[in-house]
């Protein structure tokens, strides 16, 4: 018999999409304890390419500090907007 997985395993499984190359972590709202409210993952920012694809010269060659990717917090914020209130963050760092 399959062991049904922890809810933070599986809320954290279902942030898995951070595209930076520099440091990838992960973060999901969840209200009431089981509804996804929103997922967000550190990245570069709507509409510019991603890190993950070898695009961000800024990482490749002034390294980390440069890099043009928001953290997932800052993501997961936007996203969800007033809907945050009240709910967990679960995150991976």
């Amino acid at each position: 018999i399959l062991e049904k997985p922890l809810k933070e395993d599986y809320f954290m499984y279902l942030a898995s999409r951070a595209n930076c190359i520099s440091c990838k972590v992960e973060c999901i709202l969840v209200k009431d304890d089981c509804r996804v409210i929103a997922t967000g993952y550190n990245g570069a920012p709507k509409y510019i390419d991603n890190c993950i694809d070898g695009r961000c010269e800024r990482c490749k060659e002034e390294g980390r500090d440069n890099c043009i990717c928001i953290h997932a917090e800052e993501n997961v914020l936007l996203i969800a907007g007033r809907e945050a209130e009240g709910c967990t963050l679960y995150c991976t760092t």
